[in-house]
């Protein structure tokens, strides 16, 4: 008999999913450190408030999860930019698909999400840095119209050891192919 697989649910996180949201995004920087900027222990040591935050203030980050079933399986944030001359932007931030979950295509539901919700609220471009070497990451972004301008050698320490960050962005408004329909989507 074949084992059905449930299709993921994406959907924005609000202060219900506060039990489950800080300790999957603490479970991200502990099993890849190198991929985030956060480091695991510092943010161990901050108020559980400081990671539900953004679920409770509708003004302040936006973070969507993945869901299979009940599980959280996935997140995305996305940081708008606050400062005049920089409100077109905003930064992509925290991607991260539980790895037992592989191959469901969390990624490119997370990031469409994302894309639609930025486009919606006229954002031109968003940015992003990769960490060098993360090939899985930057294929997903580079299928949903991010491309590479530049990276920065050195750009976080892990354990001693440097970490080159690949800077991505995506231009939303004005670009000839679609960004919210990533390439090979439905």
């Amino acid at each position: 008999m074949l084992q059905q697989t449930r299709m993921p649910l994406i959907k924005r996180l609000a202060s219900q999913n506060a039990d489950a949201y800080p300790a999957f995004r603490l479970r991200g920087f502990r099993e890849y450190p190198g991929a985030f900027t956060s480091d695991y222990e510092q943010e161990c040591t901050r108020p559980a408030a400081y990671a539900e935050q953004p679920l409770t203030n509708p003004l302040s980050d936006k973070i969507w999860g993945a869901f299979i079933g009940t599980e959280l399986a996935g997140m995305i944030g996305l940081k708008p930019e606050t400062r005049q001359k920089n409100k077109h932007k905003a930064m992509l931030f925290g991607m991260f698909a539980a790895p037992e979950f592989a191959g469901r295509g969390l990624g490119l539901d997370l990031v469409q999400e994302m894309l639609a919700d930025a486009r919606k609220h006229a954002i031109e471009v968003i940015v992003l840095t990769v960490t060098e070497g993360n090939k899985p990451a930057t294929d997903l972004y580079e299928k949903c119209a991010f491309s590479a301008f530049g990276t920065q050698s050195d750009a976080i320490c892990v354990d001693g050891i440097s970490y080159s960050k690949t800077h991505m962005p995506c231009r939303l408004q004005g670009e000839v192919h679609s960004a919210l329909k990533c390439a090979g989507s439905a």
